[in-house]
């Protein structure tokens, strides 16, 4: 065998591996998505007191219902909808998927104020829905700019977990929440 046969063998067998090796990683990237695959967090959730102390105590934060008792949540590949029942009102809230902007309006924290207009971008970090939202609140120096953050993930009993951190941190403190579906 020549030197130079011995070479294009040599060429094939590496043109031959590389083909193969595209050829799987074309497999596994196939795969990827389906076990990359976001959480759905549609339903009734209720708040889980015991879950939430725990879980926020581990994370130095306070514990707290971010969402009153119970919520219920709309998941599509577009949107998450969420609704709050806050007694005499439900405040619903619609975030679009695709990281574009989402504009929704928050009860006012002074009696008689207009509600406030809240500006949000949803976009996934893994399996975490991060919500990150800019509002201008009522105050008697004129309006704060308030600045928040939500993470929203499922643990491994299926509950949802939500973490919130923002600014200002007087009236935006790190807390997180735990729901439990509704039976």
């Amino acid at each position: 065998m020549t030197m130079r046969s011995a070479l294009t063998r040599h060429v094939n067998d590496l043109l031959i591996t590389a083909v193969a090796l595209v050829a799987l990683a074309s497999v596994v990237g196939a795969q990827a998505p389906a076990s990359a695959a976001k959480p759905n967090f549609g339903g009734a959730w209720v708040f889980d007191a015991d879950a939430t102390k725990v879980n926020a105590d581990a994370a130095k934060m306070n514990g707290l219902a971010l969402f009153t008792e119970t919520f219920t949540a709309e998941q599509d590949a577009k949107a998450f909808t969420m609704h709050v029942d806050l007694g005499p009102m439900v405040v619903t809230a619609v975030y679009k998927l695709d990281g574009s902007v989402s504009k929704n309006t928050s009860p006012p924290s002074v009696p008689n104020a207009p509600p406030i207009e809240v500006t949000s971008y949803a976009t996934w970090e893994g399996k975490t829905l991060v919500i990150t939202s800019t509002s201008a609140s009522p105050s008697a120096n004129g309006p704060v700019e308030v600045k928040s953050t939500r993470k929203l993930w499922l643990d491994a009993k299926g509950r949802v977990v939500i973490e919130r951190t923002g600014t200002p941190r007087n009236m935006v403190p790190p807390s997180r929440s735990v729901y439990s579906r509704k039976p």
